[in-house]
């Protein structure tokens, strides 16, 4: 799967989240732009300190946050480093951090329009 074959938020997923939770719905954003950082934190603390271990598990669980919102390019993102640490390969894991923490920005960004 492409980049292009993603988009940054699943508005389906998005509706459905809209009509399970009505306005609990604008909680769970805000829950998820205030505590995902904190993820990412960890992951950049991990590249940096090389344990591929914590930056699986931290990976894993920004992909399983930001997956609340459907499949998108940021859950891709973490689903592949997290892979990539799993397997213990050979990857540029401070340019994968730098992409992953680009695109949390726009997603981050579009979940604020939601909001509005």
């Amino acid at each position: 799967m492409n980049q292009s074959d993603i988009s940054r938020l699943d508005m389906k997923q998005i509706n459905e989240l809209k009509n399970e939770m009505g306005e609990h719905l604008s909680e769970l954003i805000q829950m998820y732009i205030e505590e995902s950082p904190v993820l990412l934190e960890s992951i950049k603390k991990a590249v940096v300190e090389s344990d591929k271990i914590k930056i699986r598990d931290t990976a894993h669980s920004l992909k399983s946050a930001t997956n609340v919102f459907g499949t998108n390019l940021l859950s891709e993102q973490c689903k592949s480093l997290e892979e990539a640490a799993k397997a213990d390969s050979e990857l540029d894991y401070d340019k994968a951090f730098i992409e992953i923490d680009n695109e949390y920005q726009l997603f981050k960004k579009d979940l604020q329009e939601l909001l509005m």
